[in-house]
C-alpha cells in the first residue's frame, strides 16, 4: 500500500523518519486514508459521514501494526517499489532514548545485489543522508557490511553525510560499534559527520583524497583507529597537504572510556576537543586543544596547526607540544578510568 501511495508522489524530494511510529504515529484524517489506504474506499461516497469510532479503531491498529513492525525497511524498499527518483534528502538524526527513535540495523534495507543495482539509479540526485543506526546485538560485524555496500550504492551525489551507530546493552550502559567500518569512496561530499566508528587508517585516508577538492566540514566523535596517536595525526597533516578545501575540522570524545577493548590501558590521552576553523595551509589558523582533568576541571589551549605540524614529524612529539605535555600526565590518564 505504501509503495501505492508514493506513485501518487513522484515528486517527493525528502524523507525525515521523526520519531517511532509505535509510539508517536499520528491519527490519520480522512483524505490520508484515502492516500495511503484507497482500498479502504473512504472516497467512494463523497460527503459521507464517517464514524469517528471507526477512525478511532482504524488508527489504533495501524499503530500497533507500524510499532511492530519496522518503518525504515518498510519505507525505503516502498520507496525503491515505488521508483522514485527525486529524493533528495534523508533524516533521522534522533539519538536513542526510551522511544527508540533511530533505525534498527538488524531490519536495514536488504543487500541483494539487483535491488542495490537499482539505488543507484533511485538516488542520482540524493544530496543529504542523516541516519542514527542501532542494533542490539554484541557483534554487528555482519549488519555493518550491508551499510557500506548501500552507501556505494546511492553514492552518485551524496554532499551531506551524517552517520552514527549504537549498539544497546540492556542493563547497563548504552555501548558503541566496535568493528572496523570501511567508509565508501564518495566523490562529492562537502560535510561529513560520524560519530561512534572504530576506522581503517588508509581506507580513512583515501575516502579523504577521494574528496578532497569539495570537503569544507568534517566532525568526528567518539572514533577510533587501531593506533590513535598516529592515526589522527596523520589524518590531520593529510588535511595540510592534500584536503586543501577543508574549511572546519572538529575530534571530539577521545579521551572518554566510551569503548570496550581487550588492550591493556594506555598510558597517554588525545585531547576532548581538537577544533580547526579556517585555512589549513595559513600560517594564522588556530587549532583550539581541550584537556580534561581527573579533577573535573578543563584547560583550552590555542596552538597555530600549521606550525605544529611543519615542527614536529613524529606523533609524539606533535600530541606532546599541542598539549603542552599534558597528554601523558597522571590526571589526564586517570580521568579516562574513572
Amino acid at each position: 500500500m505504501l509503495a501505492l501511495a508514493f506513485t501518487n508522489l513522484p515528486e517527493l524530494r525528502s524523507i525525515r523518519f521523526h520519531s517511532h511510529p509505535c509510539y508517536e504515529h499520528p491519527n490519520l484524517t480522512r483524505s490520508e486514508f484515502n492516500l495511503f489506504y484507497p482500498a479502504v474506499g473512504l472516497n467512494s461516497k463523497p460527503g459521507t459521514h464517517i464514524f469517528i469510532d471507526f477512525t478511532d479503531v482504524a488508527n489504533t491498529i495501524l499503530r500497533r501494526h507500524w510499532g511492530l513492525k519496522n518503518s525504515w525497511s518498510k519505507f525505503m524498499a516502498a520507496v525503491v517499489t515505488a521508483g522514485l527518483k527525486n529524493i533528495t534528502r534523508i533524516q533521522n538524526t534522533h539519538f536513542w532514548n526510551e522511544k527508540g527513535q533511530e533505525i534498527p540495523l538488524n531490519d536495514f534495507l536488504p543487500s541483494q545485489p539487483r535491488r542495490l543495482a537499482r539505488l543507484r539509479t533511485l538516488f542520482a540526485n540524493l544530496k543529504v543522508l542523516e541516519i542514527v543506526l542501532r542494533t542490539y546485538n554484541r557483534s554487528n560485524v555482519s549488519v555493518m557490511k550491508r551499510v557500506q555496500p548501500w552507501l556505494e550504492a546511492i553514492d552518485t551525489m551524496l554532499e551531506v553525510l551524517d552517520l552514527s551507530p549504537v549498539r544497546i546493552s540492556f542493563g547497563g550502559p548504552t555501548t558503541y560499534a566496535m568493528n572496523v567500518f570501511a567508509l565508501p569512496m564518495l566523490s562529492f561530499l562537502k560535510m561529513v559527520t560520524l560519530e561512534n566508528f572504530n576506522f581503517d587508517l588508509e581506507n580513512f585516508k583515501q575516502v579523504l583524497i577521494n574528496c578532497k577538492d569539495t570537503l569544507v566540514s568534517l566532525k568526528i566523535t567518539k572514533c577510533k583507529f587501531y593506533n590513535n596517536k598516529e592515526g589522527w595525526f596523520v589524518v590531520l597533516q593529510l588535511h595540510t597537504r592534500e584536503v586543501r578545501s577543508l574549511k572546519f575540522f572538529q575530534l571530539r570524545g577521545q579521551s572518554e572510556p566510551w569503548y570496550e577493548t581487550d588492550m591493556e590501558p594506555l598510558d597517554y590521552v588525545l585531547p576532548d576537543l581538537l577544533s580547526v576553523e579556517g585555512c589549513w595551509a595559513c600560517e594564522g589558523t588556530v587549532c583550539l586543544v581541550g584537556l580534561d582533568f581527573a579533577d573535573a576541571h578543563t584547560v583550552v589551549i590555542s596552538k597555530q596547526i600549521s606550525k605544529e605540524l611543519d615542527t614536529h614529524r613524529d606523533h609524539d612529539d606533535f600530541w606532546n607540544s599541542i598539549t603542552n605535555g599534558e597528554w601523558k600526565s597522571e590526571a589526564r590518564v586517570a580521568a579516562t578510568r574513572r
